[in-house]
């Protein structure tokens, strides 16, 4: 089915187009012949500040600026108060907005305060070490001259009680409360009275007794309780119960007993240490990229000695390659070598291993192991000559 498209004429440069039914409304072939026909009503008008012209619409006839920046500048040379700094007695320049103002600037506003608060503060003497020291407004009622003194003032000396004593509203017995009790309106003895009060019944206590399942002693315990499932008297008794179903097993590298729950049944360990220190004397497992690089680089090295995921102690970890002979640490970076985190600790390990332990490290990104081996190679090359000619 074809469009229907309907012809039409500009009122601007008179060409023929079409358009849409849709757009029936449309009186101009193009945007350039619309800002024409909008323009054509245009004022040129002359910036009061910078006398630049400027072309504005009739609505926007009242625009005296060609720019905001104009505006500003305009502002503040014409618009502007004199005014004496209280302080320091130059002149400053303010808005009309801002005649409140005093100080020519922060600095004279807080070296003004200085005095004044001086002036308002109050001399005391120490009741303990009789020395002299100032207080503020809030602080007229201090005796002492810190906390120290305060406290070595107090030694020996017996607590005054602050509490009143009061009789219970609903069964008639003296009890002590603190004075910020009374402002709070408190009028009974215990929970039971002022619960008394307020049904007219005493409460009934809804505690069951229940047995404990590892000690077997019996305890008390609230219906809530009981929902959520408490069974045990005591943590002691719960984490008994827990131990239960865990199985003891034998270190493989320590013999040291230890004990796992069902859902760790595969350790064969008691700890990391014993893992790592089981590992160094197994055969090394190369995989990724560290299996590319042994296979493309390293044994194209003739009389390389090098050993694959070797431990070293002197920083407790593994390195991809180490060169004994030569004392060079090599690394397979992948791409998350490039986070800032894995960055830091990088450059750490490198510095340790240099510094300490004199072990050189070379790293190689992923992409140059796979695209460039024999830029790899020379640049091992180079390592392995310069340690000879060091040890020589």
């Amino acid at each position: 089915m074809k469009k229907i498209r309907i012809k039409k004429v500009c009122l601007v440069c008179g060409k023929m187009f079409t358009v849409t039914p849709s757009r029936g409304y449309a009186k101009y072939c193009s945007y350039e012949c619309a800002n024409k026909r909008q323009s054509r009503n245009n004022l040129e008008k002359v910036c009061v500040y910078c006398s630049k012209l400027f072309v504005v619409s009739p609505a926007n006839s009242k625009r005296k600026f060609c720019s905001c920046g104009c505006s500003k500048e305009y502002h503040r040379e014409n618009n502007r108060i004199e005014k004496i700094c209280k302080y320091c007695g130059e002149k400053f320049f303010v808005y009309q907005s801002e005649t409140d103002r005093k100080f020519c600037s922060k600095k004279c506003y807080d070296k003004s305060l200085i005095g004044k608060r001086t002036a308002e503060k109050i001399k005391r003497v120490c009741l303990h070490c009789e020395r002299v020291f100032f207080v503020g407004r809030n602080g007229k009622h201090r005796k002492y001259c810190g906390q120290d003194c305060y406290a070595k003032s107090q030694k020996g000396k017996k607590r005054i009680s602050t509490k009143i004593k009061v009789i219970c509203q609903m069964c008639g017995k003296e009890f002590e409360v603190y004075p910020f009790e009374i402002r709070n309106e408190r009028k009974y003895c215990s929970y039971k009275c002022y619960w008394k009060s307020l049904t007219g019944k005493e409460r009934e206590n809804t505690k069951v007794e229940i047995v404990c399942l590892v000690c077997g002693k019996e305890f008390k315990v609230s219906p809530f309780e009981i929902r959520k499932g408490r069974r045990f008297c005591s943590f002691e008794c719960a984490n008994k119960w827990q131990r239960r179903d865990r199985a003891e097993k034998i270190c493989q590298y320590c013999g040291k007993k230890f004990f796992v729950i069902s859902s760790q049944n595969f350790l064969k360990f008691c700890s990391r240490e014993c893992y790592f220190r089981d590992k160094r004397g197994r055969p090394a497992r190369v995989g990724g990229i560290e299996k590319v690089f042994e296979k493309n680089i390293l044994k194209k090295i003739d009389g390389l000695n090098y050993e694959p995921q070797k431990y070293m102690e002197s920083f407790t970890g593994f390195v991809d390659f180490f060169l004994s002979d030569y004392g060079i640490i090599i690394e397979c970076d992948e791409h998350h070598h490039r986070l800032s985190r894995q960055k830091e600790k990088d450059v750490s390990r490198d510095f340790t291993s240099e510094f300490l332990y004199q072990y050189e490290t070379i790293r190689f990104w992923e992409h140059e192991i796979r695209e460039s081996p024999k830029k790899c190679i020379g640049k091992i090359k180079r390592f392995v000559n310069r340690k000879r000619a060091i040890m020589a």
